[in-house]
């Protein structure tokens, strides 16, 4: 049997890919019928796969961008982080704009301050902290849990949506 080689996937594909895992969690989260603003949110109990579809929804989308503003795939890359610093830099700085002016990424900062007793993080440290997340909440269950909130998610998107007309369908 003869083994296929991996196709490559352009930015369009892996955008609609990540809208799916996106969607996916928006209807795991909206069936927990949870209230943002208390605690309980931590105990929704479909919070994993909620956040392992969001966690790789942002991979994804990280990716999509990656190729459209280098030409080129990522290769088989889940830092975070790495992608981020691979994408050009007015689509870091619209990314970041979007996750600074979105009103429930402020709520999401305030919530996890208030939790943390620390100050509300900046773009740089949540997405730091967001790192390989995808990879860590797919085995939770071997390492301390994590927070992967939907503003990251809708910061990219938001970036995606706004630049190249061909994601627009999936939205």
């Amino acid at each position: 049997m003869a083994i296929q080689s991996k196709r490559t996937f352009g930015g369009k594909e892996i955008f609609r890919k990540a809208r799916q895992f996106d969607k996916a969690a928006s209807v795991i989260w909206k069936s927990q019928n949870v209230n943002m603003s208390t605690e309980d949110n931590f105990s929704a109990p479909l919070l994993t796969p909620h956040v392992v579809c969001l966690a790789f929804a942002l991979e994804l989308y990280l990716k999509s961008l990656f190729y459209f503003t280098s030409g080129k795939s990522s290769g088989p890359q889940h830092s975070l982080v790495k992608l981020f610093n691979g994408i050009s830099a007015d689509a870091q700085a619209e990314v970041k704009t979007y996750w600074l002016n979105d009103p429930l990424t402020t709520l999401e900062r305030q919530t996890r301050a208030s939790i943390s007793g620390t100050p509300e993080d900046t773009f740089e440290i949540m997405l730091a902290y967001n790192d390989r997340a995808f990879e860590r909440w797919r085995y939770i269950y071997e390492s301390e849990s994590g927070w992967t909130g939907p503003g990251l998610v809708r910061a990219v998107r938001a970036c995606l949506v706004n630049r190249y007309a061909e994601v627009r369908e999936f939205i």
